[in-house]
């Protein structure tokens, strides 16, 4: 049996990018864990001892799921970035309302789920966890790699190789969205696109409301983008 690894995250924060390196550096293939799901693959061979479990958590049921599994990544995303890039996607108007909404109860094709309930499983989660912040896969991203092998228990050894052809995969990962889908951040590497382009009110509104709503996560998990 295929030792298994949840990757966790809310829509648009990333688990694209990662599930793409995991399969880079180990071969180690991403699938769905309720549906019939398959990330597109690059690379010819897979292993047959290790697999990537990803999903968003929008239902109870899939909670109970990776409740099961003993590995957990997260990936959490300045949530204004996520939520915005979210918006963009489904050609949603930004207000205080419809962020506030989108906060509490986002719904998806999938179903319906808040920003922070992911947050919630890893907290709770008693397996072996790792946090990873979206943007250290950025701004930090050697280290991130190196801490992503450590947790999968695989060798270093192709991370500099990797990080040579780094633009390379980029593009490549990207082939996995429509031209729609591609956020900002994925081209640019601006990982304050949203919030630089946002009039500084609605910004302000969404870390005030996180804030207010979840303040036993804030400072435990949000500080780096809510100043906690």
């Amino acid at each position: 049996m295929k030792k298994e690894y949840v990757l966790l995250a809310y829509p648009r924060s990333g688990s694209n990018w990662l599930a793409y390196i995991i399969d880079a550096l180990w071969q180690i293939e991403t699938k769905g864990l309720i549906e019939d799901y398959t990330t597109p693959r690059f690379f010819k061979v897979a292993r047959d001892d290790k697999v990537i479990v990803r999903c968003h958590a929008h239902r109870s049921f899939e909670r109970s799921q990776i409740e099961k599994r003993e590995n957990l990544i997260l990936i959490i995303r300045d949530p204004l970035e996520s939520i915005f890039s979210h918006f963009k996607k489904c050609n949603t108007i930004i207000t205080l309302e419809s962020i506030t909404d989108q906060l509490l109860n986002t719904i998806t094709k999938e179903g319906r789920t808040d920003w922070v309930y992911p947050i919630k499983i890893y907290d709770e989660f008693q397996g072996y966890k790792l946090l990873i912040y979206y943007e250290d896969l950025v701004e930090s991203f050697k280290d991130t790699l190196h801490k992503v092998a450590s947790f999968l228990e695989e060798s270093d050894q192709g991370i500099p190789g990797f990080l040579e052809d780094i633009d390379t995969h980029i593009k490549n990962s990207l082939k996995n969205y429509s031209r729609l889908g591609v956020g900002k951040t994925a081209q640019s590497k601006d990982t304050n696109f949203y919030k630089n382009a946002t009039d500084s009110s609605l910004v302000s509104h969404t870390y005030n409301f996180l804030l207010k709503s979840y303040p036993e996560y804030a400072d435990k998990y949000l500080s780096r983008y809510l100043n906690c």
